[in-house]
């Protein structure tokens, strides 16, 4: 990483100096300051999309097929306007079928590889008692992919979209938290929060069996910043806890002391934005909405909105509230203080640090758990949410990206096709609708109707690779297989359509393409043969596919 940094260092130089100095003799003067990297200086929680398109561009660069390896400077030349998302989701008539361009001819059957980040199966072994038991564990390696040059083209090409999206969101969202903080009334707060990665508790001096052992406690770092209305000072702060819970009632336990603190120093203030990364097991996700609708009310706030940064892109301010606080643990270890527990982490550092601290008991997380709701109703397409407006109780507005044009109107505005959600005052079950009232549809399945298509999927995982599935395309249902699952995207191979509910598998070319979860209608049956070649869906199976699209 350090070659790709020094490299950077020399363009920039040489477009800021008369100088034609050469990429090595750059290198030999490098100040004493600029050091070799260790193996902790390594980039970690890089984003899947980047790092896999970044590894197909590198191979199309090598065999000159396209001009740059810069992914922003690619995406730039097959779109109209950037700043469009028209545009950069594949919505504008003029460049929606733009393709980068290769710039030489090329031997489409050369054989090729590249490298690729993916999630797969592994199946494991385990000895219990004279037996031995197998299990299956998800993990995410990094992969030789070896295929034709022609392959190599067509899928860099394919994933354009889904990277256009990924780029237009990175872009807007951080764009709206640089206005909103510049623009806020006196009366609007924004919190921007992240988990740091648990602190693994230490003694000053162990005997073996803890050093190897699995003695050591972890501490839970919900780390934050405070920026209010009208006021320059920024409020860092930590809720430590010796619970390892990370779920929302978990979260909602963490943030309890903050708020109690925000409205004792600020009454007046009424709104609250918040800003976080977006993981399916912790802020996106159906319980996170229930409980963000419902509780801030209780607190004292009359709305409310809630802002994800795109996946893979959420790092900021917070990740560096829990940086010094691991370190200012870190140097006491050093000089002979134990850290336990999650306890001892807050006694030694509440009084030796600027950071706001906050204990929460692993007692006072259970019981926020235990008062949760089991049967909360799920959004569709939660994993393309990006922002949740809320100005009644039980009351969401949801959308894709954020949209903060109309502070006067609490920002519930018609920007980016909004929808609306809202929960039942006696069992949190939903309905949704979109704003200009055009449709109604419930997202519950009838019970007993039959087993599959299933309409309600929760969240993306990898379980769902290998099985079938229906995608909307132009308004109409396809069936396919899962081959990849990316955050709020899948990547399926779709079957080509021959008439109603006839389909067929194409034999020259795959049809391979990501689609945004919204566009995945169901999971369902394989397709059975009727011909050699044509297969069709189950016919009660295409029959609720169809009415669940036309309802949609």
């Amino acid at each position: 990483m350090l070659n790709d940094s020094l490299k950077n260092l020399h363009i920039k130089f040489l477009a800021e100096h008369a100088s034609n100095i050469s990429y090595s003799l750059f290198c030999k003067l490098r100040p004493f300051w600029v050091v070799i990297p260790r193996a902790s200086d390594r980039d970690t929680c890089l984003c899947k999309i980047h790092s896999n398109m970044m590894f197909m561009a590198a191979k199309l660069h090598q065999q000159h097929l396209i001009s740059t390896t810069n992914l922003d400077d690619l995406v730039d030349s097959v779109v109209c306007d950037c700043s469009s998302l028209e545009c950069m989701y594949g919505l504008c008539l003029s460049c929606k079928d733009r393709d980068v361009e290769i710039i030489v001819d090329y031997d489409k059957n050369e054989e090729i590889w590249w490298w690729e980040w993916i999630t797969k199966k592994e199946v494991h072994e385990r000895k219990k008692g004279d037996s031995k038991q197998t299990f299956t564990s998800q993990i995410t390696v990094k992969e030789k992919h070896v295929s034709s040059l022609y392959e190599l083209v067509m899928s860099f090409q394919n994933r354009m979209m889904k990277l256009k999206q990924h780029i237009f969101n990175i872009r807007h969202q951080y764009r709206i938290y640089r206005e909103l903080k510049l623009s806020m009334s006196a009366e609007e707060c924004i919190i921007h929060i992240d988990f740091a990665e648990n602190y693994l508790c230490k003694y000053s001096a162990e005997i073996q069996s803890v050093h190897f052992g699995g003695s050591h406690k972890q501490v839970t770092l919900h780390t934050g910043v405070l920026y209010v209305g009208g006021k320059s000072d920024v409020t860092t702060f930590c809720t430590i806890s010796d619970s390892t819970d990370h779920s929302p009632a978990g979260i909602w336990a963490y943030l309890q002391p903050v708020f109690a603190d925000l409205k004792a120093e600020h009454p007046g203030v009424s709104a609250v934005h918040f800003f976080s990364d977006s993981p399916s097991t912790q802020y996106r996700q159906r319980k996170m909405f229930y409980l963000f609708c419902t509780e801030l009310y209780s607190i004292g706030f009359l709305n409310a909105t809630w802002n994800f940064f795109e996946a893979g892109h959420g790092k900021g301010a917070p990740d560096g509230v829990g940086g010094a606080l691991k370190r200012a643990a870190d140097s006491a270890v050093a000089t002979g203080t134990d850290i336990p527990d999650a306890g001892s982490f807050y006694r030694e550092l509440v009084d030796k640090t600027s950071i706001r601290l906050y204990f929460v008991s692993e007692g006072t997380v259970c019981e926020s758990v235990q008062r949760l709701p089991e049967n909360i109703s799920s959004i569709a397409g939660t994993m393309t949410v990006h922002q949740l407006v809320t100005v009644r109780r039980g009351e969401l507005v949801h959308r894709r990206v954020s949209c903060t044009c109309s502070p006067c109107d609490k920002y519930n505005c018609a920007c980016f096709n909004p929808k609306h959600h809202v929960y039942s005052s006696d069992v949190p079950e939903s309905s949704e609708v979109s704003t200009n009232n055009t449709s109604t549809s419930v997202h519950n399945q009838q019970p007993g109707m039959f087993n599959l298509p299933q309409f309600d999927i929760d969240r993306l995982s990898a379980d769902l690779i290998g099985q079938y599935c229906c995608v909307e395309y132009d308004g109409k249902p396809y069936p396919g297989v899962i081959l990849d699952i990316d955050d709020a995207d899948i990547q399926v191979q779709c079957m080509h359509s021959v008439g109603e509910n006839r389909f067929f598998w194409p034999q020259k070319r795959n049809d391979v393409c990501w689609y945004s979860s919204d566009h995945l209608l169901a999971l369902i049956p394989e397709p059975q043969n009727v011909t050699n070649r044509h297969k069709e869906v189950d016919h009660a199976v295409w029959s609720a596919v169809k009415e669940k699209l036309a309802s949609s």
